[in-house]
């Protein structure tokens, strides 16, 4: 990007470099800065659009197999925050120059139009990256952000070609170099410590964390029988914002947390908004001739929520959260899992694990692209319960069919204690039309089952209640200490197996001694 052209006179005997004579060295250094942070982040905006949903990709639903695997969104935040710390000093140092040396009104609109779309994107992506203002904008932020990446390579190329035409390539190309330097330039002295300042007020967000991000856990002294009698609506609850998930209205839901522990236990109050509550996953229906399994990642699939924990320090983790464990590539819509410390994940399933009072404890550790099945999820282990698929390989109809003799099971759910084998004098008995669960669910017995919960749907929002040892024992758990602060990530999945609502960085549980 041109910021302005000048002529430096040059120092002692040293005769000038046709370079000197053109640029000076911090329009230079800023011009080439520019061009390869807006280069990098067009690429990775391309990438990260690619894993975004269908309804706001052009890719589909899936990240093309053939594009390269990567923390693609850790990298856009990371060159977001060096872009924008190198934009400051730019557009400064522009209008420095410019104010005593007028240019062309062709030249200036030009000039105008790359630092306005510069512009808009760093402010959008800031925007997209904090939780501010209401909800709603969100979406235009978004939109925003898209319009400002598509318009900047055009107009960048326009200019620049031009620019080449009437100069010539060779003395463009000097516009980009940032070797030779003028002896003597005051304005060279001073790009160094400028170009540093802008950059620490912009990476001051990934140094220091948000105080407004941080959850208090205060103590209790005793805690009732039924924990929805905790007094919830004496702590102010601390609001997170998830963007980007497939169902949500617009993509966006809002997340309140609340907490209390009592030195042995904590307790976790999440509520979301949420339209309709969704208990299927992959159930069966009654046809006339035989069985139909109802299937589809987003049609027939059940509501979750999680929360991620570092189990040991991560300073990684701690500035940029899941952006720096969630890869894209291998064709997966959502990618694969890696960190290089393991991370206690809290995967609460409204049919899986809620029908029998737990949330699913699970973990990330080193995961490859490659790997088939979870790709970097583990399950911790389990000496016996859990639940399974009601199907039987290559067979057209359930494995199990609910015991006509006992008690209802849960909605979206056959427990295992009320399940008989399927047989089809069994199957004859049920009705044309009548939907048969997908899922056969008993409680975990074991490190998994660690974690328990409680949950109710009202009035378009899920109010859930999460409960474990602050010290499980378990090596793949979280050790939680009176007086620690902990990182942690939280998403909502509305009846989404992938497609889940997140935010961008990390957010802090301090728990009260």
């Amino acid at each position: 990007m041109h910021t302005g052209q000048e002529t430096v006179a040059s120092a002692g005997d040293r005769p000038p470099s046709l370079t000197d004579s053109l640029y000076s060295y911090p329009f230079r250094v800023f011009h080439l800065l520019l061009l390869l942070l807006s280069l990098a982040m067009l690429s990775l905006g391309i990438l990260i659009h690619a894993g975004s949903p269908p309804d706001w990709s052009y890719f589909g639903d899936s990240y093309p197999h053939w594009f390269p695997p990567g923390r693609w969104g850790m990298w856009h935040i990371v060159g977001g925050t060096l872009l924008l710390g190198v934009y400051i000093p730019g557009f400064l140092y522009y209008m420095y120059r410019t104010r005593s040396r007028p240019r062309p009104a062709g030249r200036a609109l030009w000039h105008w139009l790359l630092w306005t779309t510069l512009g808009v994107l760093c402010l959008s992506g800031v925007f997209l990256m904090n939780d501010w203002g209401p909800a709603g904008l969100y979406r235009y932020w978004r939109y925003l952000h898209l319009i400002g990446g598509v318009l900047l390579l055009p107009i960048a190329l326009i200019g620049h070609v031009y620019k080449a035409w009437s100069l010539s390539w060779r003395s463009w190309l000097r516009s980009f170099d940032p070797i030779t330097r003028p002896q003597g330039s005051l304005l060279a002295l001073l790009l160094l410590p400028g170009l540093a300042a802008g950059l620490f007020l912009t990476i001051n967000n990934l140094v220091n964390p948000n105080p407004r991000r941080v959850l208090v856990v205060p103590r209790v002294d005793e805690v009732p029988d039924d924990l929805w009698n905790l007094d919830w609506d004496a702590r102010r609850p601390l609001r997170v914002r998830l963007t980007n998930g497939v169902g949500f209205r617009g993509g966006v839901t809002e997340m309140r947390l609340r907490a209390f522990h009592d030195g042995e236990e904590l307790f976790v109050r999440a509520d979301w908004d949420d339209e309709a509550e969704q208990y299927n996953l992959f159930p069966w229906r009654r046809t006339a001739d035989g069985w139909e399994r109802l299937t589809g990642n987003i049609e027939n699939y059940e509501d979750k929520m999680s929360m991620v924990f570092p189990i040991e320090p991560s300073t990684r983790f701690e500035r940029l959260g899941c952006a720096h464990s969630c890869h894209l590539g291998g064709g997966r819509v959502y990618g694969y899992k890696s960190s290089p410390v393991l991370l206690d994940v809290w995967h609460w399933k409204r049919a899986r694990t809620q029908t029998v009072g737990q949330v699913d404890d699970q973990y990330w550790t080193t995961g490859d692209y490659r790997e088939r099945g979870q790709a970097g999820r583990r399950n911790e282990p389990a000496e016996a319960g859990g639940y399974e698929m009601n199907a039987v390989r290559g067979a057209q109809h359930p494995a199990y069919l609910p015991d006509p003799d006992g008690p209802p099971s849960p909605p979206g759910v056959i427990l295992k204690d009320l399940a008989i084998d399927y047989s089809p004098d069994a199957a004859g008995e049920i009705p044309e039309g009548a939907i048969i669960p997908g899922l056969v669910v008993a409680p975990f017995v074991g490190d998994r089952g660690d974690v328990r919960s409680l949950a109710r749907f009202a009035e378009g929002r899920w109010h859930l209640i999460i409960r474990r040892k602050l010290a499980t024992g378990s090596p793949y758990d979280v050790r939680f200490e009176p007086g620690g602060e902990y990182p942690f990530a939280a998403a909502a999945f509305d009846h989404t197996r992938f497609r889940h609502a997140y935010h961008y960085g990390t957010y802090r549980m301090h728990l009260e001694p």
